[in-house]
């Protein structure tokens, strides 16, 4: 019996990535149908007039179809739609509509404004935000000595962003640059969602298999499968909250600069007029300092150094007269000899 039993768990595995292998296809299907929806939203597409069959989906084929087997899947969907009761709606009487997602598109800007005071601006800057419904992201204010500037990074609601930036061109004296761009996200957001279901109905399927393992090695592998699959559900979670978030937030950065004054021009300099007369005065009088800098050296070398000088010149003369008197009595005695 046992045995059975693993073979029937089995065999849900088989039939389970039979229906992961379908679903991929289905969403690939389902892009294509959203990429031509996109590309044709400003001429509806019309079906060609004449008489064709109509069909009415409703929610009991949707469910006969997700309940049953793969085998069975088109079985029950036929009979739900023999039971459905919905009128039909005649064909080339309305425009074929394609249903439109919201535009999930993040918004950021630069400023750099120049102000009359950086600490009333920052001020300013702060009101204008919370007037919004905004936020304070990030602040920092310094002095280079002489002026104070600063960089404020706030958060608004997307719907206020235009606004926002009109009240703070109007807070400046003059806009010294400014840059604001988007990013276009709904097409991750909509992969993302597709995903999601995809990975939900998986996880209750795998959940359905868990009720039917008999060993406690099949109740690990499924519960295994269950927890890989809901792991990559919170992290789907988690980017499609990460992208409505900023999508609904709007950030901009502000650098507040103060306004300098502007600078006075200097005269251009002129040459002196050519004054011979005055140039032989100063070169005479630089020459009679330069002389008398020379006689002071003379006065003070005979001051000072001459009272050494004397006697160190005398014992001088006396060795080299010795010397000389030597060298000639040795001669003598030679020639002597």
């Amino acid at each position: 019996m046992s045995g059975m039993r693993r073979k029937k768990i089995v065999f849900g595995f088989i039939v389970l990535v039979f229906v992961i292998s379908l679903a991929g296809c289905g969403l690939g299907v389902s892009r294509s149908v959203e990429v031509l929806g996109e590309a044709s939203s400003d001429t509806p597409a019309r079906l060609p007039a004449g008489p064709m069959p109509t069909i009415v989906l409703d929610e009991r084929m949707a469910k006969a179809w997700n309940s049953a087997a793969p085998g069975e899947a088109a079985q029950g969907a036929s009979e739900a739609l023999a039971k459905s009761p919905a009128a039909p709606v005649p064909v080339g009487s309305a425009p074929l509509s394609v249903p439109r997602y919201d535009r999930k598109i993040i918004k950021s800007a630069e400023m750099t404004l120049q102000v009359t005071n950086t600490d009333v601006a920052i001020d300013q800057l702060t009101g204008i935000a919370a007037d919004y419904d905004g936020y304070i992201v990030s602040s920092r204010a310094w002095s280079d000595g002489t002026y104070r500037m600063a960089t404020v990074t706030i958060s608004v609601p997307m719907d206020n962003f235009e606004q926002v930036l009109r009240r703070l061109r109007g807070m400046a004296i003059k806009v010294l640059d400014e840059r604001a761009d988007g990013q276009d996200v709904t097409e991750q957001y909509v992969d993302l969602e597709s995903r999601l279901r995809n990975l939900e109905a998986t996880q209750t399927r795998i959940r359905a298999f868990l009720d039917q393992a008999v060993t406690v090695e099949e109740a690990l592998e499924v519960n295994r499968q269950l927890s890989d699959i809901e792991g990559q559900i919170e992290e789907v979670k988690g980017k499609m909250n990460y992208i409505k978030e900023r999508a609904a937030y709007s950030t901009i950065t502000v650098q507040l600069q103060p306004e300098r004054p502007t600078p006075t021009p200097s005269p251009t300099p002129t040459l002196p007029a050519w004054k011979p007369v005055e140039t032989f005065n100063e070169a005479s009088s630089a020459l009679t300092v330069l002389l008398r800098f020379f006689g002071d050296v003379v006065i003070w070398l005979a001051v000072i150094v001459l009272p050494f000088l004397i006697p160190l010149a005398l014992i001088v003369w006396a060795l080299i007269a010795w010397s000389k008197r030597r060298a000639q009595n040795k001669r003598e005695r030679s020639q002597s000899q």
